[in-house]
């Protein structure tokens, strides 16, 4: 069985070695002949979606399913606010193509190779946690990107849950859409926290994850701030824990 186990992890690390060599230079291509028609990088943002399917269809311990995408309006954008339990959360969010948006992570994941590149040339906004400076950067691209009819995907809890608990959520996301008048469109992850190797780099275990789409939640609806924050934690901790019962 340790055999098994380890020949399967070979097979993916090797699949996902060449999806990337054959992925980034497309994406490195593209990001230069559309730069002056897509300054937006939508092209781009679609590649990114493209190899975040291929990395999920490719492994062989995932079971992924999506739910609710039918409750998404592709005409409209939104600011997309989900729990954050591992690194699959972000592969995970491109179930939520063609719906344009931009993710925002911490700026060290650009510095992995290939998926970080890939990242980049989709022109992600980038935060670092430790400057005040930075985060207010980021809700001014943020706003930007809204009112311009570009979505903003973002972890109101700011870091990864070590036990898949949420942890507290930030008023970010609300305060976006609260000042850009966008509804939040709540992402419940569920299995993630399992997604990826405890120990060591040998995949031993299926892992069955699900993505939920909730119903949005309207910023007019709201008085406060921290009233849309505390809506969104709720629906978030109510669908874990019917799927957890």
């Amino acid at each position: 069985m340790i055999i098994f186990h380890f020949l399967l992890t070979i097979y993916y690390y090797l699949s996902q070695l060449i999806l990337f060599t054959l992925t980034t230079p497309i994406a490195f291509i593209i990001w230069i002949i559309s730069t002056p028609f897509d300054r937006q990088r939508r092209i781009n943002h679609r590649i990114s979606c493209f190899v975040g399917q291929m990395v999920m269809a490719l492994n062989p311990y995932w079971n992924t399913k999506a739910y609710g995408l039918d409750k998404i309006d592709y005409k409209k954008n939104y600011v997309i606010a989900s729990n954050h339990q591992s690194l699959s959360d972000i592969v995970m969010l491109t179930y939520l193509k063609p719906l344009q948006f931009k993710y925002v992570s911490k700026k060290e994941l650009v510095y992995i190779p290939f998926i970080g590149w890939i990242m980049g040339m989709s022109s992600y906004i980038l935060l670092n946690r430790k400057d005040p400076k930075s985060q207010f950067k980021m809700m001014r691209t943020s706003e930007k990107h809204l009112n311009n009819n570009m979505s903003i995907a973002i972890f109101p809890e700011g870091t990864r849950s070590k036990d898949g608990q949420l942890l507290r959520f930030k008023d970010g996301a609300s305060l976006l859409s609260k000042t850009t008048n966008r509804p939040i469109l709540p992402i419940c992850m569920v299995g993630n926290d399992n997604s990826m190797p405890s120990e060591g780099f040998v995949w031993n275990k299926r892992v069955n994850m699900k993505i939920f789409v909730l119903d949005p939640i309207f910023p007019e609806n709201y008085e406060k701030t921290k009233d849309i924050t505390n809506a969104v934690k709720d629906a978030i901790s109510k669908k874990l824990e019917e799927e957890r019962s």
